[in-house]
């Protein structure tokens, strides 16, 4: 790619996206009863809505003043390589704050609720525990994965599980510390000493660290795959872990599951995710292989 020289291309798909509702996505393929609930405004929240409604996902739409984001993927097709253009949302108003958290106040005896994704501009970090609390009212288990101040936020509220990658694990502890210096194990155990239930560190290619308050920990290498794009791969990760709880999995075998379909979406095209006969399959074979430590 060159600059300021035209870029010829081709409008591949426009899919839904963003984390709450790639997990919610991701869930509802595997036959799990979910409901994504989200603000949607203007023609990008009207074409969100419809996508949704043409996979079937159960949502509830909080009408908003503010147009809903849209990220782009583009995708070199002589490389493979992959740039992600991403653009700030506007600021959601209280009364739209207001109207999603008595959307969740009003689920019907959810028993996970997941948090995923950045905050829109100027929304404080104090609703991520405004969240938590709607959660534990409806008796669920309330799952982070943000970033920055919404990470620690979580963190304070002591969530049942928190899903971070290396490097905002590392930024929330360690801002100073080099990459290579930073030790995402001990990072990990430090949160669940300060009150997460759960914690499950994604390390993109080389799997997924986990621990919870029960002193078990798991090191999962992910299945080798031909990468076309991982897009949603973390999404994912984080849908297969809840799946794996809801299925009364132990946590060793859930945090696999997790990874696993984090893979799964990595041999899908742009922005698509895990398909579940090939989630199944790469689990199979990777359970046969080897299991959790």
């Amino acid at each position: 790619m060159l600059p300021y020289r035209k870029l010829r291309g081709q409008l591949v798909a426009r899919e839904p996206g963003g984390g709450g509702i790639n997990v919610a996505r991701v869930l509802h393929r595997f036959g799990v009863a979910t409901r994504a609930i989200f603000p949607a405004g203007g023609l990008t929240g009207a074409s969100l809505i419809a996508a949704l409604a043409r996979d079937g996902v159960p949502m509830e739409a909080l009408d908003s003043p503010a147009p809903t984001r849209e990220s782009i993927t583009i995708w070199v097709r002589s490389t493979g390589e992959h740039y992600r253009i991403l653009v700030p949302g506007e600021p959601l108003s209280d009364r739209v704050r207001r109207a999603c958290l008595e959307a969740l106040g009003a689920a019907p005896a959810p028993r996970y609720v997941v948090l995923s994704g950045s905050l829109p501009p100027e929304l404080p970090a104090a609703v991520v525990a405004d969240v938590a609390t709607v959660a534990r009212g409806l008796g669920a288990s309330f799952v982070c994965d943000s970033a920055g101040e919404a990470l620690a936020a979580a963190v304070d509220a002591g969530a049942d599980l928190v899903s971070p990658n290396r490097r905002e694990l590392r930024e929330l502890l360690e801002p100073g510390t080099a990459p290579e210096d930073f030790d995402h194990e001990a990072g990990a155990r430090r949160l669940v000493a300060r009150g997460v239930g759960a914690v499950v560190v994604s390390l993109g290619s080389d799997g997924a660290f986990g621990v919870d308050r029960s002193g078990n920990e798991t090191r999962c290498p992910s299945p080798a795959v031909s990468v076309l794009s991982a897009v949603g791969a973390g999404d994912s990760l984080l849908a297969g872990v809840v799946l794996g709880l809801l299925r009364d999995e132990s946590f060793g075998e859930a945090v696999q599951r997790g990874v696993v379909m984090g893979a799964a979406t990595c041999v899908e095209h742009g922005s698509e995710l895990a398909e579940p006969e090939v989630a199944e399959a790469l689990l199979d074979e990777a359970r046969r292989v080897s299991s959790p430590d």
